[in-house]
């Protein structure tokens, strides 16, 4: 067996000790060979400017940074590090919070529904699902199986916004799981009056809610049955009246 194996390729004149290994453990690769050293960079951009020289256009070949360049270049970095350094550590003022929201504002309006589209999906493949966003989806899968299906990850789209859940059993509905830290209670008339344009019900389910089970089913249910406040306080009185009855 040892005699089917390969010798090493360091040169060394022994063999290794797997057939798929190249070398024995600790050998360097250069035992035996002598050292070619490599060309300089200078030399190996030359001979590709020769050889192609339509192709291959270097724009810094056999020049050299004058004096005053590589002082406006030391400047301009030693600027750089004073302002990042400067800003670092530091809050935001509600001005320029206030400014940078209506940049962003400005920013989304003027864009069309395909390069809206385009534009969240380039974010949302890098942003997996949140943690709130998986226990809402295994809340809806373990409450109403097939029912509702995760959208999140762009998979659909309703006038260039993308909603969190959507159900599939033929219902025009919607769930946005909203975040208390990112979202306002100005937000819940904007996201409905804009789904409401494609004749789409929309239900809007705060982070906070996840704590308290029961009232979250409830609400589920009631969205998704449309089942009115006032015929559900005349069931619950109906029953009392029924016990009352019995007991008496």
């Amino acid at each position: 067996m040892s005699n089917k194996l390969p010798f090493c390729a360091c040169g060394c004149g022994e063999r290794v000790v797997k057939i798929r290994n190249r070398y024995i453990l600790y050998h360097p690769w250069n035992r035996g060979i002598p050292y070619v050293p490599r060309p300089k960079q200078r030399e190996v951009m030359k001979k590709r400017y020769k050889e192609n020289p339509g192709v291959f256009v270097p724009s810094f070949l056999g020049k050299h940074h004058s004096k005053e360049s590589k002082m406006k270049m030391s400047q301009n970095k030693e600027r750089a590090k004073k302002t990042s350094n400067g800003l670092r550590g530091k809050p935001k003022s509600e001005e320029h919070k206030k400014n940078i929201a209506k940049g962003e504002r400005r920013f989304w309006k003027n864009l069309t529904d395909e390069e809206r589209e385009n534009k969240i999906r380039k974010i949302r493949s890098v942003i997996k699902p949140t943690r709130p966003e998986r226990q809402l989806n295994s809340l809806l899968n373990k409450w109403f199986p097939k029912k509702w299906k995760y959208v999140g990850d762009c998979s659909f789209f309703l006038g260039g916004k993308c909603p969190d859940f959507r159900r599939i059993d033929g219902k025009e509905q919607l769930i946005e799981l909203f975040g208390r830290y990112w979202h306002k209670k100005e937000d819940i008339k904007t996201r409905q009056s804009h789904f409401k344009k494609y004749g789409v019900d929309t239900l809007i389910v705060w982070d906070d809610e996840l704590g308290n089970v029961e009232e979250l089913f409830e609400k589920i249910k009631l969205f998704m049955y449309k089942i009115s406040w006032s015929t559900r306080l005349m069931t619950n009185i109906s029953g009392f009246r029924m016990l009352m009855e019995a007991i008496m």
